[in-house]
Order: structure tokens, then sequence, then C-alpha cells
């Protein structure tokens, strides 16, 4: 899943037509500033498992003033089933935002959660990552791979072969509408209807193993680009080891301005889970973090508990 940002007018399109009501009249692009700057945001999702794809929620973020509650009613019903529309106080991604995705995707799926293990590849974006996320996706049987950061043009599927060529198919959408048009202008609802159009046209009908495959994600990197694997730097064959990565490699996925318990997101276990556990092995040599097991803790003051909890530990 990836986010996209969806302009309201689509300005400086070549073959553009603007409709003149006076001969001496100026060409010009009838739209108000307001219309040129306003965004909404496409939360798009695409699976490798075709027979998935069209499951998958693709969402639209519009704040309140683009999704009004009349146009919601005149057009939510007519944009396809898989089609959600979002009415928020902002138009971009948040926390809340993302927990609520996770469960529209639970439910999109259905039962394919309980039979199957369902990953979902995000990148770094604050929005993406906190604790209640983690929590949440937990609970909705998903598990979240991150793509380290400054990397997703190279390791994202969406950004390396789906925006490029839904934008393409949108702008011919918009083209073609405005030149339809009596007054030269698109209105909201068939601006939202040429999105739609655009994602039933790009999404479904395209098999996306080849993308996933591409960037790695799919068949051990076995068939992983060659343009890619010489931009990340390696030569030949990968041979990665079916193991753990160390805390200090998986600390470099994220930004190194972010503060989160790495080894949570590695283990995909809550921290709470590790403590009553066992941690799992590190890859490098280092020796394992050591563990307060029920003996030590019983030997130990009353006091020394409760000092400990404002001391700042290293996971």
């Amino acid at each position: 899943m990836d986010e996209t940002a969806l302009v309201r007018h689509v300005t400086g399109l070549r073959g553009t037509v603007v409709k003149v009501s006076a001969p001496k009249q100026a060409a010009i692009e009838r739209a108000s500033l307001a219309d040129r700057r306003s965004y909404i945001s496409y939360l798009a999702c695409i699976t490798h498992d075709a027979a998935v794809q069209a499951l998958l929620p693709q969402v639209l973020l519009g704040n309140e003033h683009q999704f009004t509650l009349a146009l919601l009613r005149s057009v939510s019903s007519q944009l396809g089933p898989n089609i959600q529309l979002w009415r928020q106080k902002s138009a971009w991604n948040s926390h809340q935002t993302m927990r609520r995705w996770l469960t529209t995707l639970k439910k999109a799926l259905g039962s394919l959660v309980e039979s199957r293990t369902v990953v979902v590849l995000v990148d770094v974006h604050p929005s993406h990552i906190h604790n209640t996320i983690f929590q949440h996706a937990r609970r909705c049987g998903v598990r979240l791979v991150y793509i380290p950061a400054k990397l997703t043009a190279f390791l994202q599927p969406c950004d390396t072969h789906l925006f490029a060529m839904f934008k393409k198919t949108f702008w011919n959408g918009w083209r073609k509408r405005k030149s339809e048009a009596i007054d030269g202008s698109v209105c909201t609802a068939d601006w939202l209807q040429i999105i739609a159009d655009t994602i039933a046209k790009v999404l479904p009908r395209t098999t996306w193993i080849k993308a996933f495959r591409a960037v790695g994600i799919l068949d051990q990197q076995r068939v992983l680009s060659l343009k890619l694997a010489e931009k990340l730097g390696f030569d030949g064959a990968l041979d990665l080891p079916s193991m753990l990565p160390s805390v200090e490699d998986a600390q470099c996925i994220f930004p190194s301005n972010m503060k989160l318990d790495v080894l949570s997101y590695l283990t995909w276990q809550p921290k709470a889970w590790r403590i009553k556990g066992s941690l799992p092995k590190p890859a490098s040599s280092e020796p394992a973090l050591p563990q307060p097991g029920p003996r030590l803790r019983r030997t130990l003051p009353a006091s020394f508990h409760s000092a400990g909890r404002k001391i700042r530990t290293l996971d």
C-alpha cells in the first residue's frame, strides 16, 4: 500500500481544450485557485495475487470541503464496490486513518486473513508507524513490513510500476472529459468518476506479479531486476541467510530521527511478550541480550524495580 496525491484540476496537459465564449476573449483555464491547489490522497493497494486484487480496498481521502455530504450521497454508490471515499478534516494519511484502513483491509479479505499470511508492504512515513498501528495490525492478523528509508523509489511496487501508469491514464481521462464538457470544466462528481474509471482500468486488469518479483519481494530475490541490483550495489546472485538481521541492521530501515522499539518490528512481537518469552538469536556474533527472569526479580528489593522503570534501556 502506498499513497499518492491527485489534483482536483489538472493543468498544463497537451491537447487540453479551452472553450471561449467570444472570439477576442483570451483562452484561459476555467478553474479557481482553490481547485488548482486542491488535492486528495489515494491509498492504493495492489497484490501479486490476481484473484485477491479485486477484493482490496481503494481509498480516496478528502477533507470536509472537497467531500461534502451531498457529494458523498450522490456518487458513493456509483464508483465501484471496492472504492471508498473517506471524509476527514485533512486529506492526508494519519495514525487514525491507518488504523481504519487496516480494519477495512481485514473486512475486505474476509476469511483469507485466517487461512493465509497477510503481509502489507509500506514505507516508513510517520503516518504508517506508531505503537497503536503495530498493535492494531496484530489484532487484524496483518504483518507490516517496512521499506527502508530513501529506497521506496526502488523497492515499492506502487512507485516502480503503478503510479506512473495510473497518472497517465487519469490525465487522459481528464483531458477527454474536459474536451467533451460544454463549458470546458469538469465538476467534482465527474472528477471522482474519472478516478474510479482509472482504478477499474489499471488495477484489476494488470498482473502485478512481475512488479513484486522485480523489486525482490517474491522468489527470494532470484529474479531481481538487474538495474535495481546495480543501483543497490549487488554483484551477481544474492545469497541472503534465512534468519533475522541484527538490531543494528534493522535500525537502518527507519529514519535516524525516529525513536521506536526496533526489535518489536523486527520480530513482530510486542515488547511485553519478548520479556516474558525468549529473544530471537541475533544475526551477528554479539551475545544475546540479558533477560530478567522470575528468580532474579524475587531476589531484588521492590525499590529497585520502581527505580528501574525510570532507566532508559536498550532493546
